[in-house]
């Protein structure tokens, strides 16, 4: 799991937040205030970005996983 600060991209529906992932699908969550003590969660699937309702777009893009028998001991 990886942090990733909103003010790094644009968000915007032409230029989206990317988030990786090894499937088409992943739950991702948005801190929409920057002093807020909730999360919110939800689904983003590869293909279909998303608003979140802080008004950022995010779209998923999927990588394969990588071969356990080529990673380094």
């Amino acid at each position: 799991m990886r942090v990733r600060n909103r003010s790094d991209y644009k968000g915007t529906k032409d230029d989206p937040i990317i988030v990786d992932a090894m499937d088409k699908f992943r739950l991702v969550g948005c801190v929409c205030e920057e002093h807020a003590a909730h999360i919110k969660w939800m689904w983003l699937i590869e293909g279909r970005p998303k608003r979140c309702g802080c008004g950022h777009w995010m779209s998923l893009k999927n990588h394969p996983a990588p071969d356990r028998y080529e990673l380094p001991l």
